[in-house]
């Protein structure tokens, strides 16, 4: 990152600055000049910001988001302090909004919570004690709020950087609620009476096939409901998610499963587009999901306390899913790549809460073989003597 303190002393050479892209200073020997450059018009324009030390680094940033139109300038600035937080949200929903994979979420959270506090109110004239009050109205439902104030953020600083309109972030000046991560999975003691009920006819098919379907493949719940026949690869075995809808915008290739083919081979003719079809909503066009499930949260529960076993949301099955490959002897490394982790830092963080068991299991498990050497060696039989010896040899 560029800063003043090393304009001055740079030197001579072209200088890229990583926090406006296109913003680049060359610096001679007598002369260090801004210079920006991007795309107008179907055009590459290089435009002259002025020169260094009169036209400071954040000078020539704002300059260059002026240009860019990012920002406004101020004449226009000063015509956006009135903006409504109902426009900002319309206005990014359409920019950013729209193509984000959680659009449906952020709609909810505007619908359930923001826009009944706020709506109609001045972007300006949202302070931090309405934050704060929301806060203490939501306590109850902590994770809501911390989801809510994200967006809200979201929302005051795309109203900053792209609308100039300056206003104090006060969604991101009042804390959030702290969140428990959780590290609940099915057990193999809960497994028994789990899948004797998930199998039994008070369970739903569509619920059934959707659990199957997540504790074989490991996917995120959110990706196996909107999971598309386009996805499905059923000659090679596969299903091949493409980066444009992929976390991480990375493609995601996932095996197919027996008990996974069973399922699709039922559900084939079903819909043309979606595996699991909403049937309540496919064809209203009431919400952003273009007709496929939303949620088996409910009939998870369900299942759950008609087991007796403790209460496993949808993302709990995913859990499940690399703890019990943990268990079955794969590596970290091997979790992390069927998980489809952006790196093994991620599944560490979520299954290093396991290894220490593990880790004693294996402990026990040596003390018993030393013990039982012992037991040898005092026996006369061959123990860790004998193969001490042999190595000798």
């Amino acid at each position: 990152m560029l800063t003043d303190s090393f304009l001055r002393s740079a030197s001579p050479g072209e200088y890229r600055d990583d926090g406006v892209p296109g913003l680049s200073i060359r610096c001679g020997v007598r002369k260090k000049t801004w210079y920006f450059v991007f795309r107008a018009g179907g055009r590459i324009v290089r435009k002259n910001l002025g020169s260094f030390p009169d036209v400071k680094l954040r000078d020539a940033r704002k300059a260059a988001r002026i240009e860019a139109g990012i920002i406004l300038a101020d004449p226009e600035r000063k015509s956006m302090a009135s903006i409504t937080i109902d426009e900002v949200w319309e206005r990014w929903r359409v920019d950013k909004g729209e193509a984000k994979r959680s659009a449906l979420k952020d709609e909810q959270l505007w619908r359930i919570h923001i826009e009944p506090r706020f709506g109609g109110e001045m972007l300006a004239k949202i302070p931090k004690f309405s934050i704060e009050k929301m806060k203490a109205e939501m306590q109850g439902t902590p994770v809501a709020f911390n989801r809510a104030r994200a967006l809200m953020t979201t929302l005051f600083n795309y109203a900053n950087i792209r609308l100039g309109t300056g206003c104090f972030n006060s969604p991101q000046a009042v804390e959030k609620y702290p969140e428990t991560p959780r590290d609940v999975f099915l057990t193999s003691e809960e497994a028994s009476s789990f899948f004797r009920e998930l199998d039994s006819p008070r369970t739903a098919d569509n619920a059934r096939d959707l659990i199957y379907m997540t504790l074989h493949s490991g996917m995120r719940p959110g990706e196996v409901m909107a999971l598309r026949w386009a996805d499905v690869d059923m000659a090679h075995g596969v299903i091949a998610i493409p980066a444009e809808r992929a976390k991480g915008r990375r493609e995601m290739i996932t095996p197919i499963t027996r008990k996974m083919a069973e399922i699709l081979e039922k559900r084939i003719g079903d819909d043309r587009t979606f595996v699991f079809k909403n049937r309540q909503t496919a064809n209203t066009g009431k919400n952003k999901a273009e007709g496929h499930v939303t949620s088996f949260r409910k009939a998870l529960l369900g299942v759950c306390r008609r087991a007796g076993v403790r209460e496993i949301h949808p993302h709990d099955l995913r859990r499940t899913y690399g703890m019990w490959l943990l268990n079955a002897g794969a590596s970290m490394e091997d979790v992390s790549a069927a998980l489809h982790h952006s790196s093994i830092t991620v599944t560490q963080k979520v299954y290093a809460k396991i290894l220490p068991e593990r880790l004693r299991e294996g402990a026990e498990k040596i003390a018993q073989i030393i013990e039982k050497s012992k037991l040898n060696q005092s026996s006369g039989e061959s123990g860790i003597s004998s193969v001490d010896s042999r190595r000798e040899r």
